[in-house]
């Protein structure tokens, strides 16, 4: 469900697929920290920046690499209900299952929830992220 406080970042990422299979490697960095602002700096939170040139916002994640941007925000559906906006991706879906973004939550504050999707076409189980989280405004 998207609400009227549901962020671009959610927005952007409702209803993607991402292989279960991929979550306990991408988890374990996070389960072996102590510290708490050890843990923050291991998560590869996804963020908004405005692009000063352009005037929209980038979707993007700061991790050990340095800076991947996600998407572009091309149209906003912030402050509507059901509309999930328009976006330009900067990375293939499967750049992001792979490399980009952890699993839940995405940011401070995130409301995700992310749901088991069976099919008998796919011999793995993946999880979507398909947003009746009700996101809150990261800001």
């Amino acid at each position: 469900m998207l609400d009227e406080q549901t962020t671009q970042i959610c927005r952007y990422l409702h209803v993607k697929t991402f292989l279960v299979a991929d979550a306990p490697p991408a988890l374990r960095p996070h389960r072996e920290q102590l510290d708490p602002e050890d843990i923050e700096r291991t998560i590869s939170w996804v963020r908004e920046s405005l692009d000063p040139e352009m005037g929209r916002t980038q979707l993007y994640v700061d991790g050990g690499a340095g800076r991947n941007d996600l998407a572009e925000v091309t149209r906003s559906a912030m402050g509507t209900r059901d509309a999930r906006g328009d976006f330009r991706a900067l990375v293939s879906d499967a750049v992001l299952n792979d490399d980009s973004i952890d699993f839940p939550p995405y940011y401070g504050l995130c409301r995700a929830t992310t749901l088991a999707v069976l099919s008998a076409s796919v011999t793995t189980v993946r999880a979507t992220c398909r947003r009746l989280c009700r996101c809150r405004s990261a800001a």
